[in-house]
């Protein structure tokens, strides 16, 4: 009998603690929104990206076959004058349906940044955008008045171009903040 006793006290404890942190970490929890815009995001036109294309995708994979992405200009990113730090994301937005149509997708993902006064757009950043990783985060430190996303490269490998069950092409989206 005892011992029901200190089991159902112990049990009851162990509730109790695990109630109270639960509601603590839950009630922790506040969201602030900014309503002033710091930065303005286009999709990248006509040739006012490093690359010049905006032609993406830009490949036509057969099955069983590897290739090569090609290049493109994604964003261009205006930070509206704002000379502190931004950082973004890019994000493949359907990783999941093309993973049931390539074994490998690697996006050679370059941030690019150019003055006004400039006509020519400086590299910034290189990274690899895959089906493994799904994103990519970059900083974009001050110095430049637009910057620019852009694939410079990929590879690929297609197991199907079913493209009903899956997909043969990127989606891609950008978050800034």
């Amino acid at each position: 009998m005892r011992k029901k006793v200190f089991l159902m006290l112990g049990v009851l404890l162990a509730l109790a603690v695990t109630s109270v942190s639960y509601a603590a970490t839950n009630a922790a929890k506040s969201v602030t929104v900014n309503s002033g815009q710091f930065a303005t995001v286009t999709a990248a036109s006509g040739t006012d990206g490093p690359t010049g294309i905006v032609d993406f995708p830009n490949w036509k994979p057969a099955k069983g076959v590897s290739g090569t992405t090609g290049k493109s200009d994604l964003y261009i990113i205006d930070p509206n004058s704002y000379t502190g730090d931004v950082y973004g994301t890019l994000y493949l937005g359907n990783a999941g349906d093309l993973a049931k149509n390539y074994s490998f997708l690697n996006l050679n993902v370059k941030i690019y940044g150019k003055s006004d006064s400039a006509t020519s757009w400086t590299e910034v950043e290189t990274t690899v955008l895959s089906l493994a990783n799904g994103f990519i985060t970059f900083t974009l430190s001050g110095g430049f008045d637009s910057y620019a996303v852009s694939i410079s490269s990929g590879s690929y490998y297609a197991i199907s171009t079913d493209a009903t069950d899956g997909s043969l092409s990127p989606d891609f989206y950008v978050e800034i903040k």
